[in-house]
């Protein structure tokens, strides 16, 4: 005879308990079952909210991402002038900015590649070295209309149109084997660059039309991120110590004369930068911006940046523009017959996208500030569904008919039909703080999360509550009414998944370290829930002969 129990998954993530309750049978000999763990979408940090498709063969969920906001800020740090750009993407190491502010180059660290994106909040971008993945360090010319750039496969400097386009070579394993971080002469005729003489970087210069090399210095340590002073006549740089320490440098072009910071008392100096007159230098120094003039050698404090390191100076000298990582959510989805994740939205420059819900197979709901959207699937076109701003929305689940969504705004839980958009509260008689919603299987019942426990009520005019279940419970998911468990919620507290019988208020613990879990839409056996950042799949009851 056929029997249906639960099957409790043994690994890092699921435990067996034995109560005698009606979630068990009396005798097992063997327990098997399959936990499966979703990929992130690439280049994701962690995903959260896992949402089943209607059918099951999808889910969607919010991803943390790196991104990078890009800013204007008075020389002091005192005042943000503007917000130039917000970059849906993470930055690898050095990039550059046009001198008139409008463009930047980067490497992406997610992607790979040299792009171009517009210093706006269109956020255009371009790649440009389709066939160089290891295009890297990349610096714009005076004007504008070329890039140079190493290669961190082959180690040699190239040179490729700011639009893109054929690559010219401007180095060879004639004088060194290994060249990296280029920078353009004031004239756009020279670059200077370091080179891998006898073990250690040294900075070097050549023209762009021809192969001859000039190396400038002759140190045993490393030298880095070098720059060329406006006027023409220095080049900044920053050098390891014998202890691994980073300091800045000046060397004359002319008279090989050198300043040298080591005597400033930092730790960890890097990516000097021309003020546009060349009498000053900023660069970053152990999480903070200095300032340095070169007549009187007064070194000055700027502001603090602890990952705002490059200095880039505005064309008049007044600002200081530079870059701030961040993180961000948005929506990605995952099939498991194409085994394909996809993004579906990205990043408007200020909100996360959070709390993910499928509508129909071919849209999903999520919420954004607080109001909810839609996005399409597979096509990710974009609309608000909100029609009353002063609606407040947390928690955002879906009915299991798929005509209502349920939410709450921090007191009471709402219902709104999708297709006309009616809002209705559904507990403005019960007078106590009521969260996280989630809807019986039959469309008869609410339960949610009250201060210190779980309460239901039934979906009528003036509910009032049937049953309160006392516990520190959160992320209540209801099961379909199976004929021989009876009905029952899952529900997650302090990081531990369990569940609970609504009318017997019997709790069994499921999994240890899962939180957010939701069962399966089609036949509510499996269980999908967020742990250490992944999204897991278990089956809980199972049939067995």
């Amino acid at each position: 005879m056929e029997r249906v129990m639960p099957i409790f998954a043994f690994c890092c993530f699921i435990v067996c308990v034995n109560c005698d309750h009606k979630f068990q049978i009396e005798e097992v000999t063997e327990i098997t079952s399959e936990t499966i763990r979703v990929p992130n979408p690439r280049y994701s940090l962690e995903s959260s909210h896992p949402a089943w498709s209607p059918d099951g063969t999808k889910i969607v969920s919010s991803n943390k991402w790196i991104g990078n906001v890009m800013y204007s800020t008075t020389v002091d740090g005192s005042l943000l002038i503007n917000e130039l750009c917000t970059i849906d993407d993470r930055l690898y190491s050095k990039y550059a900015i046009s001198q008139d502010g409008k463009k930047m180059v980067y490497r992406s660290a997610t992607i790979g590649y040299l792009w171009s994106v517009e210093l706006g909040h269109n956020n255009k971008k371009t790649i440009l070295t389709p066939e160089h993945i290891g295009a890297r360090n990349p610096a714009l010319s005076p004007d504008g209309k070329y890039i140079a750039y190493d290669n961190s496969l082959d180690s040699q400097v190239y040179i490729v149109s700011a639009t893109g386009g054929e690559l010219k070579q401007i180095t060879s394993t004639i004088f060194s084997t290994k060249y990296q971080h280029p920078e353009w002469s004031p004239s756009g005729n020279d670059l200077v660059f370091v080179a891998k003489i006898d073990g250690f970087y040294q900075v070097c210069t050549t023209p762009i039309f021809s192969s001859d090399i000039h190396q400038l210095t002759f140190d045993n340590r490393d030298c880095e991120y070098p720059c060329w002073s406006p006027n023409g006549d220095m080049i900044a740089y920053a050098y390891t110590d014998s202890i691994n320490n980073s300091h800045i440098a000046i060397i004359s072009m002319t008279t090989g004369e050198k300043i040298d910071g080591n005597n400033w008392g930092f730790l960890m100096a890097l990516y000097p930068q021309w003020h546009p007159s060349g009498e000053k230098i900023a660069f970053y120094a152990d999480s903070e911006i200095w300032l340095f003039t070169i007549k009187n050698g007064i070194l000055e404090k700027l502001f603090d940046a602890p990952r705002r390191k490059i200095p880039f100076w505005s064309a008049d000298g007044e600002y200081i523009i530079s870059t701030d990582q961040i993180y961000y959510k948005s929506i990605s989805t995952y099939d498991f017959q194409t085994k394909e994740s996809q993004q579906l939205t990205t990043w408007d420059g200020v909100n996360d996208d959070i709390e993910p819900v499928w509508v129909t197979e071919d849209l999903v709901a999520f919420n954004r500030n607080n109001q909810i959207w839609m996005v399409s699937y597979p096509d990710s076109d974009l609309e608000s569904f909100t029609n009353d701003t002063t609606v407040f929305v947390n928690h955002l689940e879906i009915s299991p008919d798929g005509k209502y969504f349920v939410f709450d705004d921090g007191y009471n839980i709402f219902m709104q039909s999708i297709q006309d958009k009616n809002i209705r509260n559904l507990s403005a008689q019960i007078h106590i703080p009521l969260t996280e919603p989630t809807i019986s299987h039959d469309m008869k019942y609410i339960a949610c999360r009250m201060i210190n426990g779980l309460t239901i009520f039934p979906i009528e005019k003036n509910a009032t509550i049937e049953h309160i279940i006392p516990g520190n419970f959160t992320n209540p998911n209801w099961s379909v009414d199976d004929l021989q468990f009876g009905s029952h919620i899952v529900v997650e507290s302090s990081n531990n998944i369990y569940i609970i019988s609504p009318e017997e208020h019997e709790t069994e613990l499921l999994i240890t370290n899962g939180e957010h879990p939701r069962w399966s839409p089609v036949d509510r056996t499996k269980l999908m829930y967020e742990s250490w950042g992944y999204i897991l799949i278990t089956d809980v009851f199972k049939k067995l002969n």
